[in-house]
């Protein structure tokens, strides 16, 4: 499909009179009328008998709350917008309309935007493609040959992907650096819990021995040992979660479009924490318990 604009790349604005007089600003994508299909974009409405006129206009729903008016089913011209540098000047009758996509970053909201359909005579300076995945190198492959046919300039291929990754590259590398520090932090945690079940079960050893003799099983002494150190993950969780929740509530607040705060995912971060310290402070425990106690009363 020929376009002027692709998700990222939205910089034209154009001043648009509604039925009322007053005079709005919309985003603009002018492109053929292969476009909604390669981009796979959802018809909420269409008119029953579109417009006969080369320039079909659709509107997002972000437009149609913006002109104040709702669509009226079955009616071939619900809205006159007269549109300045679309198609010259005159009237166009709306289409349709789309549903809301976001063609920015998810930080800001949806805006208002008219899709020109058919604007034959507009010099065009994006072709967009959806290829398969699996054909991409085949695609590349081809694409000089068959450019060649159109155009004395050589292709220069970019993907929708990257100008949508540039939209979050701050995210991207919030994203890195949370995750080094986690694993820092995950690190130094382990290692401490390390250490002070080692030396735990050193300072227990005679203790373990006498509770073996008197019958402890091995997995009580495990549970034994361990306790202590369960109970200190379960504080750490209960301080360190209330602080997480309100942090990520107030990063998503900069988002329109954000996913809810979920407390499962709190859950399985505290579960996930508690089997980390249990297979940490596990091994030390497991050894001491699986001691022969006459070696455990010996220890000095």
């Amino acid at each position: 499909a020929a376009t002027t604009a692709v998700p990222g790349r939205v910089g034209n604005r154009y001043g648009v009179r509604d039925s009322t007089g007053r005079d709005l600003t919309f985003a603009a994508i002018q492109a053929d009328r292969d476009f909604m299909r390669v981009m796979n974009l959802d018809r909420v409405h269409e008119a029953t008998a579109p417009p006969e006129m080369p320039l079909r206009l659709y509107l997002n729903e972000a437009g149609m709350r913006l002109l104040g008016q709702p669509w009226q089913p079955g009616a071939t011209a619900p809205l006159g917008v007269t549109n300045n540098g679309i198609s010259g000047s005159g009237e166009s009758e709306i289409a349709g309309v789309l549903r809301d996509f976001p063609f920015a970053s998810l930080r800001e909201p949806i805006e208002p935007m008219f899709l020109a359909e058919g604007v034959d005579t507009l010099d065009y300076w994006l072709v967009v493609a959806r290829v398969d995945a699996a054909q991409i190198a085949a695609f590349n492959a081809a694409l000089p040959g068959v450019w060649a046919q159109f155009s004395e300039r050589a292709p220069e291929p970019e993907y929708v992907d990257d100008y949508v990754a540039d939209l979050y590259k701050g995210e991207t590398q919030l994203a890195q650096i949370v995750t080094f520090f986690t694993l820092l932090a995950l690190l130094v945690a382990c290692l401490g819990l390390f250490g002070l079940a080692a030396f735990a079960a050193a300072q227990r050893t005679k203790e373990i021995g006498v509770r073996k003799v008197l019958g402890a099983s091995v997995g009580g002494l495990v549970g034994l040992l361990s306790k202590d150190f369960v109970a200190l993950v379960v504080v750490a969780c209960a301080v360190a979660m209330p602080v997480a929740y309100v942090v990520a509530r107030r990063w998503l607040e900069g988002f329109t479009e954000r996913t809810p705060v979920s407390p499962l995912v709190f859950a399985l971060v505290a579960l996930g924490a508690l089997l980390l310290a249990l297979l940490t402070v596990g091994g030390h425990a497991w050894r001491a318990a699986r001691a022969n106690p006459v070696k455990s009363l010996r220890y000095e």
